[in-house]
């Protein structure tokens, strides 16, 4: 039954009357509902979970499989907070729409903030738990697999304002706090062996909890931090801590004596000669009305930032030529303060492009004056540049004093002078030798946890999913370690243009910045690049949060880009974060907030394309494999006082940050060879971003583009609408402002190729937004002015020629996957046309032969 467009357009903005209405030129609202499932959505490939979540999955080869060793790949989101305990009336409809739009898996996060608990934080409240427990069981009717993680944000019993305040949910110090292991095992305990009254099985035992994550995002490393050692002084957290160090240096060394000279090893004599003396300082600022620097000599100097620049360097002091040498150690001293806690950074670099850093190093100022001492080493410069020490006081969070005394600049050390018997952890930052002994102990300190609560899980709780610890990158190579040894598979997280928050105002609405540009047109595919270097040799590779987060005006790329391009790296799972449909129905739908796709219009309309061409693997895997063998030796042997990371590595004959070769990537540590090699030695990376025979990710004109080339998935994502878009048999022509971009895709639900498919989706999506939603004039923040439902799209007019003998019916669908009206199409055999019109606004469309 064809249906107006003034009766579709009503019914859309039906559930928002008493809402704002000003919907501008050229846009139509397309409000999307997570809680509405409906039997004859065409829009739904509910198909693809033909049963209940109720076989085992394990690691094999590689991958994700069933115990058959049949290969599955997961698909979903994030669910989280108070979201994870839906009322029990949305779960079963809720449930029924992640299945539709393509879900396989849902990762239950930070819901031990607060909700799942008792008022005292000593036991789970049996009403939420039920809540949780019908939920899961929903999920696993409808064949959506649950992954649970156990510490995500809350806080645990005991921890003191400032403790929360430095460490958040006790993050670092779990790793080797001992209660606060303990409080990790009893809320396992209780998550994990409850029976769930609607399975008849606890958690632990339940195929469809296919994985458990014991720590979201926890690395021991953040302790290095001069602030966090601080942070914690006096405190029994600093007892516990030292007392472990202390345990692990006498395992290590055996006596003082030999700890001394280890530490005092590449020790150079202090020079008396201050490096800076007679040297003015100067500033650089990009706001001169915004920064005074009063300095009467090169000792004392004061810095006075009034208001926030754009970037972290929009303010800087400078010390200009100063003589540095080769394999030369350097000493800063000086007191300081500043009129709110500020990180400074200190930097021994050359004074002209291409600006590089010899050196650098940091320190936290206080409100109370404190005596520093910082070590640096250059070990080679640009002999040809000038020279200098910066000093940066941050670009941010302003106004801030920064007063600083008695500055000097030495070459070589202050020798070691401390109580061997009392070694205190601040120490680390006089020596190298102590601070990469420290890295060593913490690295071995977080190991060490991890084992222990995997035994727990799998040995004591017998827990049958796949258990990680956390995300591969946290602890840098050392997380690396941990997972790869430790853990069932590994796990990253990554996000295009997360917001970015001013120092000291996390998750602050009126203190965040995007650059709001296109992943399609990034000069270089370092993001993935980076995702590529996180996957080790034989292990299943999970991304458990994505995101192209909003109000980022391009960020209907998300699915379209990600899902092809997991399946042509043969990538096992994929998390959108986060899906945040409100826990009841009497919530109204809304796109509110940087992650929240529910009523995000665009990720909810492409998930189920996404969904086809990641999990039925539209997009082939590359035939071709390249290894990233990194013997242990290079990060491991001499790590200088800081974390080794794996980006660090340097490869040769590849530079992926510059372009991705056509083929899958993984990485293997060896416990041979001194130098990191590629393999094969020889293979061909593309002059742009990405060239195979299914991907083309040309960002070389500064009009990006991402096109996919398959058999049964043609998509298309950037700047689409220069020249028609021809994949193959599939032509696309659109209309959209220059500055705008734009994402098509069109999949086919049967896996056949276009031309002979019986039931395809299509969806062209360009930006997304809310009535009322206010920019600044750079387009690059909102703060809180998020505006009101409905959200809108943008109105995209396009002519698609589509292959097939059969003359297809097309029709357009509602945010529900509805028909609600008949597509004209034109043509003969060979050559189907069709528009998108204004007559019947919307987002994606039937294809039917």
């Amino acid at each position: 039954m064809k249906i107006s467009s003034l009766s579709i357009l009503a019914l859309i903005a039906l559930p928002f009357l008493g809402f704002s209405q000003d919907i501008p030129e050229g846009w139509f609202p397309f409000q999307t509902n997570a809680r509405e499932a409906y039997d004859d959505a065409l829009g739904s490939v509910e198909f693809l979970n033909p049963g209940p979540a109720d076989k085992r999955i394990v690691a094999k080869d590689g991958h994700f499989t069933l115990e058959d060793g049949t290969k599955v790949r997961f698909f979903g989101s994030n669910i989280a907070f108070a979201n994870a305990f839906p009322d029990k009336e949305v779960s079963p409809v809720l449930a029924k729409r992640l299945k539709q739009i393509g879900f396989n898996v849902m990762r239950f996060h930070s819901m031990e903030r607060n909700h799942i608990w008792n008022s005292d934080q000593t036991a789970l409240d049996p009403v939420q738990l039920d809540k949780l427990h019908w939920f899961l069981y929903h999920l696993k009717l409808n064949g959506v697999y649950a992954n649970l993680n156990l510490h995500v944000s809350r806080r645990y019993r005991g921890m003191s304002a400032e403790m929360i305040k430095a460490f958040g949910p006790g993050k670092a110090l779990d790793r080797f706090y001992p209660p606060f292991i303990q409080m990790q095992k009893e809320y396992a305990r209780d998550l994990l062996t409850t029976v769930n009254p609607y399975t008849g099985l606890t958690p632990a035992e339940d195929p469809m909890v296919a994985f458990v994550e014991i720590n979201n995002e926890n690395a021991i490393t953040s302790l290095v931090q001069e602030d966090k050692i601080r942070a914690i002084q006096g405190t029994e957290y600093y007892t516990e801590l030292q007392k472990q160090w202390m345990d692990w240096l006498g395992k290590k060394y055996g006596s003082t004596a030999k700890l001394a000279q280890e530490w005092q090893r590449g020790f150079q004599a202090l020079s008396k000669d201050n490096l800076l003396e007679g040297l003015k300082p100067e500033g650089e600022h990009l706001h001169p009305d915004n920064f005074v620097l009063t300095a009467e000599n090169s000792k004392d100097i004061k810095i006075d930032l009034k208001q926030d620049g754009e970037v972290a360097w929009a303010y800087q002091t400078h010390f200009l030529d100063i003589p540095f040498k080769e394999n030369q150690n350097y000493t800063i001293t000086f007191k300081a303060k500043a009129s709110k806690q500020r990180y400074v950074n200190f930097s021994l670099m050359a004074a002209e492009p291409p600006w590089l850093p010899y050196a650098r190093t940091g320190a936290n100022l206080y409100t109370e004056w404190n005596t520093y001492a910082l070590s640096l080493r250059i070990d080679t410069y640009l002999k040809d540049k000038r020279t200098r020490l910066t000093i940066g006081p941050g670009g941010f969070n302003t106004p801030v004093i920064v007063e600083i005394k008695d500055l000097e600049l030495h070459e070589g050390n202050i020798p070691l002078d401390f109580d061997h018997n009392n070694i205190p952890l601040e120490i680390i930052n006089s020596s190298i030798n102590a601070k990469s002994d420290y890295i060593n102990f913490l690295a071995e300190t977080e190991y060490e946890t991890t084992r222990e609560l995997m035994d727990y899980i799998k040995k004591d709780l017998k827990v049958k999913s796949l258990v990680i610890d956390s995300q591969v990158n946290y602890s840098g190579a050392f997380g690396f370690i941990r997972e790869s040894q430790l853990s069932d598979y590994m796990d990253t997280h990554f996000y295009w243009q997360h917001p970015t928050f001013a120092p000291g105002k996390n998750w602050d609405g009126n203190h965040w910045t995007i650059r709001n540009t296109p992943m399609t047109n990034a000069k270089a595919p370092y993001s993935y690049a980076y995702l590529m270097t996180q996957r080790v040799q034989g292990k299943p590779f999970s991304i458990s949060e994505y995101d192209h987060p909003a109000p980022n005006e391009h960020n209907h790329e998300l699915f379209p880009m990600i899902a092809s391009f997991a399946a042509f790296q043969d990538w096992d799972a994929i998390y959108q974060f986060s899906f945040a449909s409100p826990p009841d129905f009497k919530t109204p739908a809304a796109m509110r907030g940087y992650f929240a796709m529910a009523g995000n219009p665009g990720k909810m309309t492409f998930s189920p394309l996404a969904a086809l061409i990641y999990r039925n693997g539209l997009v082939k895997p590359s035939p071709n494999t390249i290894t990233l063998e990194i013997p242990k030796k290079v990060l491991f042997d001499d790590i200088k006082g800081t974390v080794p990371t794996i980006s660090s590595i340097k490869f040769p004959n590849a530079d992926f940050n510059k372009a991705l070769p056509d083929a899958q990537i993984n990485v293997k540590l060896t416990d041979d060879g001194d130098q990191p090699k590629t393999i094969p030695a020889d293979f061909t990376q593309p002059d742009i971003n990405l060239k195979s025979s299914q991907i083309t990710w040309d960002a070389s004109n500064d009009r990006g583009t991402y096109l996919v080339n398959a058999p049964a998935a043609r998509t298309a994502s950037g700047y689409i609408q220069d020249n028609p878009v021809i994949l193959g048999d599939v032509k696309a022509e659109l209309t959209l402002p220059q500055e705008r971009t734009a994402s098509f895709a069109i999949v086919a639900c049967d896996s056949l190729p276009i031309a002979e498919s019986k039931s395809m989706l299509l969806a062209i999506v360009g930006t997304i937004a809310n009535p009322g939603m206010i920019w600044n004039e750079e387009r690059t923040t909102i703060k809180t002015n998020w505006g009101n439902p409905p959200t809108i799209a943008i109105f995209i007019p396009a002519t698609f020629t589509i292959p097939g003998e059969k003359k297809p019916v097309v029709k357009a669908l509602d945010p529900a996957g509805r028909a609600f009206a008949d597509i004209p199409v034109e043509g003969a055999p060979g050559a189907w046309t069709f528009k998108t019109t204004q007559d019947s606004p919307t987002l994606w469309f039937s294809l039917k032969r």
